[in-house]
């Protein structure tokens, strides 16, 4: 049943997946953006075209508000310590929190269930519990400060 998740949602769910390999490769090898945008590192076929593009907006987009990103999950990660996250549910964290702020177009709770599923195939042992607390807690911010709808 796994598998059949796995493959749900074309080039955006790769381009996802090849998101969180990223970021999670930043994290604990420190692997430089240019490296990692250049996906010489990915094992499998280069993945098609809008994968791709989608990959480099969710890459770049995260990284480049890296900062702010990492103190809002810190923030409403607060029985936690940010060091002490999985570097897999970090990333994973990381790119939901960036789609929740700058992609408008995509409803949160789409954001929120696609990173929850994610969790539940990459993540640690109830992860996705976490995962979604967190992401549930920016989403209800967001929605406060008129930044998303509350009907999403």
């Amino acid at each position: 049943m796994k598998e059949v998740r796995k493959n749900r949602g074309g080039a955006r769910r790769k381009g996802r997946e090849l998101a969180i390999q990223a970021l999670y490769q930043f994290d604990k090898k420190e692997t430089p953006l240019p490296i990692l945008l250049s996906l010489d590192w990915v094992d499998e076929k280069v993945p098609q075209a809008a994968s791709i593009s989608y990959f480099r907006q969710l890459l770049e987009g995260t990284m480049k508000n890296l900062e702010i990103i990492d103190q809002t999950i810190k923030d409403f990660a607060q029985k936690y310590e940010f060091n002490k996250v999985m570097p897999i549910d970090k990333a994973i964290l990381r790119f939901a929190v960036y789609s929740l702020f700058f992609e408008k177009e995509l409803p949160a709770v789409i954001i929120i269930d696609e990173a929850v599923e994610l969790t539940k195939l990459y993540g640690g042992r109830d992860a996705h519990k976490f995962v979604n607390g967190v992401l549930d807690g920016i989403r209800k911010k967001l929605v406060e400060q008129g930044q998303r709808k509350g009907s999403e």
